[in-house]
């Protein structure tokens, strides 16, 4: 789905005010531990708190249609660097999106980063 890839795109470049462009109002992002936020700029700042930089390398992205609204299934992995400089990769991870006609009206994130972690 190109509204997807291109706020995945947006999301990678830091470019807020861009990935904002393909949300809806009331947008909510669902990250592993049940943790929500309404927000790009929340999320983000959470996130800095957990790595310095991070990729998806997207293999597949699936979609399904109901009258106007869409879900989009998106994995493949990430790598990064965590806060210490050390380098991660080929971490598994799979995010669903809700779109009401062409804006993304909710982000679920599953990730194996906090098992990569502990190992």
């Amino acid at each position: 789905d190109k509204v997807v890839s291109k706020y995945l795109k947006a999301m990678e470049e830091k470019d807020l005010k861009l990935a904002n462009s393909f949300l809806n109002p009331g947008f909510l992002i669902k990250c592993p531990g049940n943790i929500e936020f309404h927000s790009l700029e929340k999320f983000k700042n959470w996130a800095k708190t957990r790595y310095k930089s991070i990729k998806k390398d997207i293999e597949v992205i699936d979609l399904s249609f109901n009258d106007l609204d869409t879900v989009v299934y998106c994995h493949g992995t990430l790598n990064g660097k965590w806060l210490d400089g050390t380098s991660f990769s080929n971490i598994r991870f799979i995010d669903k999106f809700r779109l009401k006609e062409t804006k993304i009206i909710r982000q679920e994130i599953w990730n194996d980063l906090e098992i990569e972690k502990i190992i």
